[in-house]
């Protein structure tokens, strides 16, 4: 049997919307230190570039469900398995879902953020993620 067939994957944003306000007010303020210091600002502008090139070249992180267990990326290089047999509940949020569960008897919460998917894959995560527990 094909252990990969049972395997969902969902995934997270590469970069920040840049239609955010935060882009917004990043350009507006790029564009008032090259008015001063060009130099500067060409370093800046330059290492931005290097970063978004590293950065899309990346393969994309997923959040992998499987029958068993579900993989969660948490950090640049790092995540952590949950196994389905230690989660007790997952419930919806405002903003995202929380999977309760207990590992040794202590328990812990993992908060999964809408905000770490596109819109189109984050309408098909969470139903995912409420069906597998």
């Amino acid at each position: 049997m094909n252990t990969n067939a049972a395997v969902q994957s969902f995934e997270l944003r590469r970069f920040p919307d840049l239609r955010s306000p935060l882009f917004k007010v990043l350009w507006i303020y790029l564009a008032l230190i090259v008015w001063e210091h060009w130099l500067f600002a060409l370093g800046v502008v330059s290492v931005v570039f290097i970063y978004r090139f590293w950065r899309l070249r990346r393969p994309a992180a997923c959040l992998q469900l499987s029958d068993a267990e579900i993989l969660v990326p948490t950090g640049l290089f790092q995540s952590f398995k949950i196994g389905r047999q230690l989660v007790e509940e997952v419930s919806l949020t405002a903003t995202g879902v929380i999977i309760a569960w207990k590992k040794a008897g202590v328990p812990h919460y993992t908060r999964v953020s809408s905000a770490w998917f596109d819109d189109a894959v984050w309408r098909k995560a969470c139903p995912a993620l409420l069906a597998w527990a």
